[in-house]
């Protein structure tokens, strides 16, 4: 063999096992179904590993910015192929996942990796995905065509639903650890959703404010509602009013990350010295717990619960004895005082108003008037008290008016003396007197005479003196039987028994068919909601919207399949709508919208025009099974 054909067939041989080798060279790529999805659209990634040579961990990427469909579900392939005559077996393993964006804009799908037995790491670029109010058209997602059960397919999907609601931020949710899915079950349910009062003062003076705020912590998915609030016996109260559609906050207890919902909030003033109790709050509802079904997995379940807060204790004290006031008024806090006179001169045909006004924090409802001692010759009547409240807490701030009429009976010059206010300052312990101006006033002689108490005889004498003649009655001679208006009492009298009957029937009838009414009225109430819901998307109301197309769906199902709402739930409504022969796309249509509207209101995303189409989802759905109900 001549050296060139040596030279030749060494060069051949080192191509081919060039080749070889970089054939069964291991890589770690990553694909996507569409680099732009709709806000809407569902869309699968998927992470594939080529020639694996040994065992390796698959490490998950960040996906905040997506809800979790389905995933990581992992798929293992094997082909085989032929290079320059030689037969190679090539093994493929892809991890897939069903994302949907969680809102607008560009979103981020951050690298994945994979790490080796013997330490060799690989990882994928990070994936740039752009989300579009509207929708791209296209079956962008094949997870539920595929060989996999739909059946499975939802339970999977609830699943995913329940563990990524139970902990999302609000802005940024977070993957929930399969260690804290162990701590949701039925057996915990004790430390993951409960009623407790927070207090800020817990050893007040008699009359001291004291702020409580009554809370609903869950780290579940709940339907719950109060069912008892605290009489808080032996306090005075001044309640805060909590707006109507607040969402949760969240909040770091125990060293664990909670939705709270404020159940109530109020300013307590305690009246009497001792123990007093802040009784209990309490709720009942459904909550959803992760339920092990084996082998390392965990199904969501609706379970009843009842819950009430503990009752705390509050130890209040007596105000100090030493050093009070013959005329404390009773106040707590930090005040100040001023008085305004209407007038310095008058008449006495004229009354004037001496006005004071205590302003500060404290208990200001529970001040009691100052005593105003006038000289003789002039009079005044118990004042009207006008109460001004600009905030409660943290420290009830406002102001408080006593309003004294003063009237003079004989002309002359007056003096309308200094008035004492006294109260206990919270900050030093101790008691404190204010005192106001006094007024020198000038009254002259009015045009009215003045009416005395020796006068009030001859006064009554007076009004009798009008009347002293017998009074005379001309009757009409017309029998009563003969006149028009006797039997038209009688037959109004008629009337209203019968129809007072009538309602007792149908209330009676209602009551004893009641499942028939709901029938009949599910369809018009459920249109009403709806045109809450409309209303809410006109004045930008996310919450309210998506709750009143919840319950419409949720209650008109309730009423025409007749299902109570303590059965309610998405199995028993799938299960009559198919007794009933209800079309399965159109089952699987309602529970979808049921699941985006519960969704929507754990991560708000969206504007006006999916909240449209939301609307006009669930108006073709109700109608579509009322046309249905009706063949039936």
């Amino acid at each position: 063999m001549s050296f060139y054909r040596k030279i030749t067939l060494l060069l051949s041989l080192s191509i081919l096992f060039s080749v070889m080798a970089i054939a069964q060279k291991m890589s770690f790529t990553s694909q996507v179904s569409g680099s732009t999805v709709g806000i809407r659209e569902q869309f699968r990634v998927t992470f594939t590993i080529s020639n694996p040579t040994e065992a390796l961990d698959f490490m998950e990427p960040l996906l905040k910015d997506f809800m979790i469909i389905e995933g990581p579900r992992q798929s293992n392939s094997t082909t085989f192929v032929s290079i320059y005559g030689r037969n190679e077996e090539q093994l493929t393993v892809s991890y897939s996942y069903v994302l949907q964006p969680r809102r607008l804009g560009t979103m981020v799908i951050g690298a994945a990796g994979i790490r080796t037995q013997s330490g060799q790491q690989l990882s994928t670029k990070p994936i740039q995905i752009k989300v579009t109010a509207q929708n791209q058209g296209g079956n962008r997602d094949d997870a539920f065509t595929d060989d996999i059960d739909k059946q499975m397919a939802e339970t999977m999907r609830r699943r995913q639903q329940m563990l990524q609601q139970l902990f999302e931020e609000p802005e940024e949710p977070q993957p929930l650890p399969i260690d804290d899915i162990k701590g949701l079950t039925a057996e915990h349910l004790d430390e993951n959703i409960f009623i407790r009062a927070e207090v800020d003062q817990k050893n007040p003076y008699v009359g001291q404010q004291v702020n409580v705020v009554y809370k609903l912590y869950t780290r579940l998915k709940m339907s719950m509602s109060p069912t008892a609030f605290p009489a808080l016996n032996g306090f005075w109260t001044q309640d805060i009013k909590l707006p109507p559609d607040s969402p949760p906050v969240q909040e770091n207890y125990n060293g664990k990350r909670y939705n709270v919902f404020v159940l109530k909030k109020a300013a307590l003033f305690p009246q009497e010295a001792g123990t007093l109790a802040l009784d209990q709050a309490k709720a009942q509802g459904k909550v959803e717990v992760a339920e092990y079904i084996g082998a390392n997995r965990y199904m969501p379940t609706w379970v009843d619960v009842s819950l009430e807060s503990p009752i705390v204790p509050i130890t209040v004290k007596p105000l100090p004895a030493p050093n009070k006031p013959a005329d404390f008024s009773g106040g707590l806090g930090e005040f100040t005082i001023a008085t305004n006179l209407s007038n310095r001169k008058f008449s006495t045909d004229d009354v004037v108003q001496l006005v004071l006004t205590v302003a500060g924090n404290g208990n200001i409802g529970l001040i009691s008037a100052p005593q105003l001692a006038l000289p003789t010759g002039l009079s005044v009547i118990d004042p009207e008290v006008k109460d001004s409240i600009v905030d409660i807490m943290p420290k009830l701030l406002g102001t408080k008016q006593f309003i004294y009429q003063i009237s003079a009976d004989s002309a002359g010059t007056y003096t309308i003396p200094s008035m004492r206010f006294s109260y206990f300052d919270i900050s030093t312990n101790q008691y404190k007197v204010l005192h106001t101006d006094s007024f020198q006033v000038s009254v002259s002689k009015g045009t009215k005479p003045k009416i005395v108490k020796g006068d009030a005889i001859d006064q009554m004498k007076d009004i009798h003196g009008l009347m002293s003649s017998n009074p005379s009655f001309n009757g009409s001679s017309v029998p009563l039987w003969r006149r028009g208006f006797y039997w038209g009492l009688y037959l109004l009298t008629g009337l209203v028994l019968g129809l007072l009957l009538w309602r007792q029937h149908r209330k009676r009838y209602k009551e004893q068919h009641a499942d028939v009414f709901k029938q009949k009225t599910a369809n018009k109430e459920a249109w009403k909601r709806l045109a809450t819901a409309r209303n809410a998307i006109q004045h930008s109301k996310h919450t309210v919207f998506y709750e009143e197309v919840s319950k419409a769906v949720w209650l008109y199902l309730s009423d025409k399949l007749g299902i109570s709402l303590s059965e309610l739930s998405k199995e028993n409504v799938a299960q009559k709508l198919r007794f009933k022969q209800i079309e399965e796309n159109l089952i699987e249509q309602t529970l979808a919208l049921i699941t985006e509207c519960e969704m929507a209101l754990y991560s708000p995303v969206g504007g006006q025009q999916q909240k449209q189409q939301t609307l006009e989802e669930a108006v073709r759905i109700i109608g579509i099974f009322e046309n249905q109900f009706k063949k039936k």
